[in-house]
């Protein structure tokens, strides 16, 4: 999900699949009073929303209102509709990566095993920032 922030710069979120939903709505939400006037959302995917969508359960972002408030254009994609395009984008991205354009986003967690489960309790509780990563110790 990309968002265009007041300052003009682009921010990018990328939200693990945790097994739990609503996280792009969230991103949207929290995201929607800083955009700048004419900026522009794109969302890819919302998967996690599909059965959802059959019960009538969805859970979707609370600050629409500042679409036309701030003049905001919203749009969406799918990813296998644009599959082709997946090695040049791989590309591009290891480039800004290489360059420092662009930084990975985690949390790394060093020690045993052992600590594996406060990890998956950090993942669910929503307390680490990008992917965690246990970097295990060599013994």
């Amino acid at each position: 999900m990309a968002l265009e922030l007041e300052d003009g710069a682009g921010a990018l979120a990328l939200a693990a699949r945790t097994g739990r939903r609503g996280i792009a709505a969230r991103l949207i939400d929290a995201g929607a009073p800083h955009m700048k006037i004419g900026g522009r959302i794109l969302s890819v995917g919302a998967i996690g929303e599909l059965d959802a969508m059959m019960t009538g359960n969805v859970r979707g972002m609370k600050q629409y209102l500042r679409i036309p408030a701030r003049e905001l254009t919203m749009g969406g994609m799918l990813m296998y509709n644009h599959i082709d395009k997946l090695p040049e984008a791989w590309m591009s991205l290891n480039a800004m990566l290489a360059t420092g354009k662009l930084k990975r986003a985690e949390t790394i967690v060093r020690g045993g095993l052992e600590r594996w489960a406060e990890c998956v309790d950090h993942v669910y509780a929503s307390q680490t920032f990008g992917r965690m990563i246990l970097a295990v110790d060599a013994a």
